[in-house]
């Protein structure tokens, strides 16, 4: 389970925040890998390109998958994961203002260079409900 110090009861966890927080779904478990041999074996990619925010949801579903920069719809969100650059539309503020979402292409770009992002080191992001991850998450949704 990835040099964790603990073996913690991943299940028995996930359990306890469904229970305490009402979820109706799973919590869910993510991890930003760099190379493909940090993919635990077995884990298969997933077969749609989609958004970030979709990953989630399959995962708490209860599907476990990875999914490479190929797989990410968003340019957004694989950007802020440090699976590709940051595209000039996001630069300028174009992207999101286009999109309807700021009034200002100013505003758009402004929050873009707010956003925080992980280095473009990103090989994939690995995704399961806690209780099916066999592998230690870096950030649980």
């Amino acid at each position: 389970m990835d040099n964790m110090k603990s073996n913690p009861d991943f299940a028995a966890i996930s359990s306890v925040l469904k229970e305490n927080l009402d979820l109706s779904g799973s919590p869910v478990a993510v991890k930003i890998v760099t190379a493909p041999e940090q993919i635990p074996e077995g884990v298969p990619e997933v077969e749609e390109t989609i958004r970030h925010c979709r990953m989630v949801s399959l995962a708490r579903e209860g599907k476990v998958f990875y999914a490479t920069d190929a797989k990410h719809q968003c340019g957004g969100g694989a950007w802020a994961l440090g699976l590709r650059a940051k595209g000039e539309t996001l630069k300028t503020g174009e992207h999101y203002y286009k999109l309807g979402k700021y009034e200002s292409v100013s505003s758009s770009r402004r929050t873009m260079e707010s956003v925080p992002n992980l280095p473009q080191e990103t090989y994939a992001t690995l995704y399961a409900p806690l209780e099916k991850a066999e592998f230690a998450p870096q950030a649980s949704y």
